[in-house]
């Protein structure tokens, strides 16, 4: 019979690591340990025959399908939960009964992934700067894109626009050394503030994220006739506003990307039902082929 220890995020932090330490003491025999920043769940199969039990399985379904993450439909769970079987078949602390548990658990949430949008739309701010983006059919790979401010924001654009092509980034910062660091960290090419109008005049994309009390980008200092998609993600903002009103300009500010988050958090919520669907009807499927194959082992036996 499989059964299930488990700690989540409604949980205090302390508490899961508690948890964490108290079980790694004394686990053996055949077990999967599912551990990730959102919970901690052991699963545990003490060799008696009896039928699956339902609930477990149709948690570990809703888990690797991301509807128990705290961010809806996440698809870092599901390589969470590949990961954890594979350290335990590596192990050899997976027995059959936990083996097509996980194997259908795996299966059931790359389904709800292909046939919802349950995973779909960005849900960061910095995401969804780079969703904008890619909707204006800019090519990244042959733009020369700007990044003003060092900081875990820009950080997650940076890794975004890479992921999606990009080959020249700037990254410009007050201090130097930190933008350097940066840099050197991401592939990026550090400039000084005081250079921002030399770079400007060749910057097809603009991305700004500063806690700077004033205008990084002031239209005064805009290259004329400069052709530019600028993302706005600071507040107070970075770039003056009007600069939006320039011919072959096109500023985005943070109120435009909350509403791009809004967006797909809504349609995220719309496909849940679809979802839950698609976990049930995997749930019985997996219920009439484990009661098969417990008969036949009754049988041969």
């Amino acid at each position: 019979m499989i059964f299930l220890n488990g700690i989540d995020a409604r949980q205090s932090i302390g508490a899961r690591e508690m948890f964490y330490r108290r079980i790694c003491g004394r686990i053996d025999g055949n077990y999967i340990l599912l551990n990730t920043c959102d919970r901690v769940e052991l699963y545990i199969d003490d060799g008696a025959a009896s039928p699956p039990l339902v609930e477990i399985a149709r948690h570990l379904f809703r888990v690797a399908s991301g509807l128990e993450s705290p961010l809806l439909g996440e698809t870092q769970i599901m390589h969470q939960v590949r990961a954890a079987y594979g350290k335990a078949c590596v192990g050899g602390t997976v027995s059959p009964a936990l083996h097509f548990l996980f194997q259908t658990a795996l299966h059931t949430a790359k389904t709800v992934r292909t046939q919802t949008a349950i995973g779909r739309g960005a849900m960061s701010h910095g995401h969804a700067a780079v969703e904008i983006i890619l909707d204006e059919n800019r090519e990244l790979k042959d733009s020369v894109i700007t990044i003003i401010g060092v900081n875990h924001l820009n950080r997650n654009v940076i890794r975004f626009l890479v992921r999606n092509g990009a080959k020249t980034l700037l990254l410009g910062n007050r201090s130097l050394p930190r933008a350097r660091e940066l840099a050197s960290e991401t592939g990026c090419i550090a400039f000084p503030l005081g250079r921002l109008p030399e770079v400007l005049g060749r910057t097809d994309i603009l991305i700004s994220a500063t806690s700077a009390p004033h205008l990084i980008v002031r239209k005064e200092q805009f290259p004329a006739g400069r052709r530019m998609l600028i993302v706005d993600l600071a507040v107070p903002r970075d770039v003056d506003e009007s600069i939006g009103q320039l011919h072959g300009v096109t500023l985005y500010n943070i109120g435009d990307v909350e509403r791009r988050v809004a967006g797909n958090r809504d349609l995220r919520q719309r496909e849940i039902e679809h979802a839950e669907l698609i976990i049930e009807t995997e749930l019985e499927k997996y219920v009439r082929r484990f009661e098969r194959q417990r008969r036949y082992m009754e049988t041969a036996s």
